[in-house]
């Protein structure tokens, strides 16, 4: 909560009317935010509804693609070790990082492999 009150809340990344972001469950607080509904731990809290459960599926459906994006960020050789070079070269690596993944997806997806075995909802 307070990553989204101190980052895109605060208008510092601002949104578009009608944007809204998708978040895991800890964001269910938090307006302009997709997530999907915690089962409820007491009796006054609304049930549990097949409904409930079908959204949650649409909301992890998305977020496992994001997920799968964000692992082949991190699975590079260079961030499993302690960097030791200036903060300007880290940023440097991070940023090639970045534009060669989405390369590296980007051939995928021309080639018709898929980016994950995510299967949808329905």
């Amino acid at each position: 909560m307070r990553l989204w009150k101190e980052g895109f809340y605060s208008g510092r990344y601002p949104m578009y009317d009608g944007e809204m972001a998708l978040g895991d469950l800890i964001y269910g607080g938090c307006p302009g935010v997709l997530c999907g509904r915690k089962h409820p731990t007491h009796a006054n809290q609304a049930r549990w509804t097949m409904r409930d459960a079908m959204w949650n599926t649409l909301i992890s459906h998305y977020r496992a693609r994001v997920q799968t994006v964000i692992h082949r960020l991190k699975d590079h050789g260079w961030m499993d070790s302690t960097f030791r070079g200036s903060f300007t070269t880290l940023v440097t690596l991070n940023e090639i990082t970045v534009v060669f993944t989405a390369l590296e997806i980007r051939r995928e997806i021309e080639a018709e492999k898929p980016i994950s075995q995510v299967c949808g909802p329905w």
